[in-house]
């Protein structure tokens, strides 16, 4: 296992609105960190000289919260919560104050809304009703709350959603691709 003291003391110096919101192991890299600052996520590379803070996903000069999806240095986020990594070269991001889970792809550099309309901040989306009153839901026509933690459930293909703006659990299922 890597010590991260003398990183993380680094890592408690960033100056931002609102500190760092979460720190996560990579997977498939053992001794790197993922980590979420405001609108950006960071990957803490400890043997890497040039870039050990590099920034992964996020527009540097966003200076409000907005919704924009694209490739990584543009797409723009409202306070990354949490990501979780389905393969090597895939991230999900819970996008909390956009309300949404967005999907990014390594190979192809492209960020895309996975489960909700990422409509926190956004006029022009149409919300839809809450998802109390379904069964089940299509992952694009779900409403979530603030999701502030996700994770794989590795026995199965789904994705837990710790959604505390409505106070539930959800299950997303990959295969279906239902809420």
């Amino acid at each position: 296992k890597y010590d991260f003291t003398n990183d993380l003391e680094y890592i408690a110096t960033i100056k931002s609105i609102d500190g760092i919101l979460f720190m996560k192991e990579d997977r498939y890299y053992p001794g790197e960190l993922f980590y979420g600052v405001d609108f950006l996520l960071y990957k803490y590379r400890p043997d890497s000289e040039q870039e050990k803070h590099k920034l992964v996903l996020g527009d540097l000069n966003q200076v409000e919260q907005i919704w924009r999806n694209g490739n990584a240095s543009i797409a723009a986020f409202a306070w990354i919560f949490d990501v979780v990594q389905p393969s090597s070269t895939t991230l999900l991001i819970a996008d909390g104050l956009n309300k949404c889970i967005r999907h990014y792809d390594y190979e192809t550099d492209r960020v895309s809304t996975l489960i909700g309309s990422c409509a926190g901040f956004r006029e022009d989306v149409k919300m839809f009703p809450p998802l109390s009153l379904y069964r089940t839901a299509p992952a694009n026509q779900t409403t979530l709350g603030t999701v502030t933690s996700i994770a794989l459930v590795e026995s199965s293909t789904s994705l837990l959603l710790s959604d505390n703006g409505q106070g539930t659990i959800l299950k997303y299922d990959f295969d279906t691709e239902l809420v």
